[in-house]
């Protein structure tokens, strides 16, 4: 499958540090890691993606959203769009070498999935493995692909899902700086906003053979028709389109069932607290403060008519943030001494001294 013309600027990025006369890349030659790209890529296209969603299925007994290589086209093509606003808008924001490894766990980041898609994102270093994919003879670029790719999901301590900060925020690899952490939040952000139609399953969908665990999902990718990335705006716009039909039942959601406006909600509420939570890591290269949505739910084939007006609503910080009489313990360190635990310090100190 040709790759989208947008996809292709993140490579075009590598070609031209030919031209840059400075060596931007470990060996200065970009040939070689467009090969590897190359490489990777193809082994990934025959081996893996098309069998994510079978090798999910029998593990979980669920039918995953589309994971294979155009979900991948669509995490580059997001990852382009947060990063410039058009092809030759000024130069560019990562090094050759950041854009050569964003890419290379951006191919690998969901290949756990083969797998099972609980912990996903641990069992990436076993299937490169197991499949003899020729990742990088380099030790330390291998590691560095990996933990970026292992960041954007799963949880450190089974419920913190603060992955990224667990990352250097910078780290020479290869003699290359590298921003660790801002790659994994961009790969992080960028596979959030690719959950969109062209993941959803259409035949098993129209044909009514999903499995209801798995409904919810398939349906909610289906709705959101378009994502668009304002970088100057710093918004970030999701559209979602469905039939009333599909807005009068519930789909089973885990052990619960949700409604699919309210599954939307929900979704969006997701999105924004992933925008909140990446942006920490990206400063000076991506900023997106806000998350717009557009919601129409229509009652004919053609979508000309529809059951309620468009629902609209914005996420952004709003108001001045409340820390006055909150407790510092919260948000550094919860044996951070106190002031009463410091007067008790101070008294018995002077009691010593009086002794």
């Amino acid at each position: 499958m040709k790759p989208p013309q947008e996809s292709s600027i993140l490579y075009r990025w590598i070609a031209d540090s030919a031209d840059s006369g400075a060596t931007c890349l470990p060996n200065g030659d970009p040939s070689v890691y467009l090969a590897n790209l190359t490489s990777v890529r193809d082994c990934l296209r025959a081996a893996v993606y098309p069998e994510i969603g079978i090798g999910a299925y029998i593990h979980d007994g669920v039918v995953l959203t589309r994971h294979g290589d155009e979900h991948i086209e669509t995490v580059i093509s997001r990852a382009t769009a947060l990063l410039i606003d058009a092809p030759h808008s000024g130069s560019p924001p990562l090094t050759p070498y950041e854009a050569y490894l964003l890419l290379m766990a951006i191919y690998v980041h969901d290949v756990g999935n083969l797998l099972g898609r609980s912990d996903h994102e641990k069992k990436i270093a076993l299937i490169i493995d197991n499949l003899e994919i020729k990742l990088s003879t380099e030790t330390v670029e291998r590691k560095t692909i990996i933990e970026i790719a292992k960041a954007h999901s799963g949880n450190v301590d089974g419920m913190n899902k603060d992955t990224i900060s667990k990352l250097a925020e910078t780290d020479l690899v290869r003699g290359q700086e590298v921003r660790k952490q801002a790659l994994a939040a961009i790969l992080r952000f960028a596979d959030e906003l690719a959950d969109d139609s062209t993941r959803g399953t259409k035949g098993l969908i129209s044909t009514g053979h999903v499995p209801p665990q798995s409904e919810v999902y398939q349906h909610y990718s289906r709705a959101l028709h378009s994502v668009q990335v304002r970088r100057r705006e710093y918004t970030v716009s999701l559209q979602y389109l469905f039939h009333v039909s599909d807005a009068k039942r519930k789909f089973q959601k885990g052990k619960s069932t949700v409604y699919l406006l309210d599954e939307i909600y929900s979704r969006t509420l997701k999105v924004y607290g992933e925008c909140e939570y990446c942006m920490r890591f990206t400063h000076g290269i991506v900023r997106i403060a806000t998350i717009s949505a557009k919601i129409e739910v229509h009652t004919d084939r053609h979508a000309q008519h529809l059951a309620v007006p468009p629902i609209t609503y914005q996420l952004r910080a709003l108001g001045f943030p409340r820390y006055e009489d909150d407790d510092i313990r919260k948000h550094v360190n919860d044996r951070l001494i106190t002031g009463d635990g410091l007067a008790q310090v101070a008294q018995t100190l002077e009691s010593d001294h009086d002794k």
